[in-house]
């Protein structure tokens, strides 16, 4: 399912950048949850630990943002809101100029 929707995202992305000519997206991925937790960002399979990476973190998702267009933000379950908040202020001042987020949420019923 989750396969399915990643597929669902990108096609929504790059039917919007059809006139760019790359299409390769950013994949991002949040993780940490509660306070205790780490607030952690992988950036195309970069690791970051936030707050102690942040500047390292706003370096490489600039230079990324510079050469694609788009971005995929997938976060895990019982992510803490002030992991979400720092990691996208971040990910927002980069650059991106689309940003489709990726959920695996499952309703009920």
């Amino acid at each position: 399912m989750q396969r399915l929707l990643v597929l669902a995202a990108a096609s929504l992305l790059t039917a919007s950048c059809a006139t760019q000519s790359r299409t390769h997206l950013v994949w991002i991925d949040l993780g940490g949850s509660g306070s205790t937790a780490p607030c952690t960002v992988s950036l195309d399979r970069r690791p970051f630990t936030l707050p102690a990476d942040e500047a390292a973190l706003a370096a490489r998702s600039a230079r990324l943002a510079a050469r694609y267009p788009g971005a995929l933000v997938s976060g895990s379950e019982g992510l803490s809101l002030a992991c979400y908040r720092t990691a996208m202020a971040v990910i927002d001042r980069a650059g991106f100029r689309r940003v489709g987020f990726v959920s695996d949420f499952q309703p009920e019923g």
